[in-house]
């Protein structure tokens, strides 16, 4: 009976690992198009759902074979990479960016999830938990607004959705490097992602957020 649940024990982690690599590669691509696309027409709203819904099959299998594999590590970036595509997603259906309980929960498990990296001691791990700890600041402000009886700005949903679904794809490529490329030391595959992609995040969140605004002010 044992060797029989070892075995298919075996068997669904197979499963889950080929289900893993096809949503890995389904997101690769379908998160460019939706990069490369122009924003808000079709192209970049469909390939944006199937990026979504890839990269919740991936943070799904991640987090089961982290547990199935005792993987620490695996759990951590599955945890961080959960996170920000259920807030970039969530960005775009909930334009206010007020946070229910699901979202309380989701936060509070990225924060200490983010503690966790930090503590482990190890590079990757700790980069990581900086940036989420940048992403709770922003949270915080949002909710700090509302308490205090405010606003938060002007199209920060669409800020916080460039940001989010932008660190997510940097997930799934970075993941997409690690497995197929050797190289030395190994930080630098791991790190290399976020250093290529933030700035074009950021020139992406200036381009959509910042200058409509300083547009509409200068006329």
């Amino acid at each position: 009976m044992l060797l029989k649940s070892i075995v298919a024990m075996e068997i669904l982690i197979k499963i889950v690992l080929i289900l893993h690599i096809i949503a890995g590669n389904v997101a690769l691509i379908s998160g460019a198009i939706g990069m490369i696309s122009k924003k808000g027409n079709a192209v970049h709203k469909r390939f944006g759902k199937i990026f979504f819904y890839a990269m919740m099959i991936i943070t799904v299998t991640a987090l089961f074979l982290s547990i199935a594999k005792s993987s620490e590590f695996l759990l951590y970036v599955g945890i961080f990479v959960f996170y920000q595509i259920y807030s970039g997603f969530k960005a775009i259906k909930n334009k206010s960016l007020r946070h229910n309980w699901l979202d309380g929960i989701i936060i509070l498990a990225a924060f200490i999830n983010g503690i966790a990296m930090v503590a482990s001691g190890a590079i990757v791990l700790m980069v990581f938990g900086g940036i989420t700890f940048l992403l709770m600041f922003t949270e915080w402000q949002v909710f700090s607004a509302y308490r205090k009886g405010k606003e938060p700005p002007r199209l920060s949903w669409l800020a916080k959705h460039i940001g989010m679904m932008t660190g997510s794809y940097i997930g799934a490529f970075t993941a997409f490097l690690v497995v197929n490329i050797q190289f030395q030391p190994g930080w630098v595959i791991w790190l290399a992602p976020t250093f290529v992609f933030v700035p074009l995040m950021q020139y992406w969140t200036w381009k959509f957020t910042k200058k409509p605004l300083k547009r509409e002010a200068s006329s």
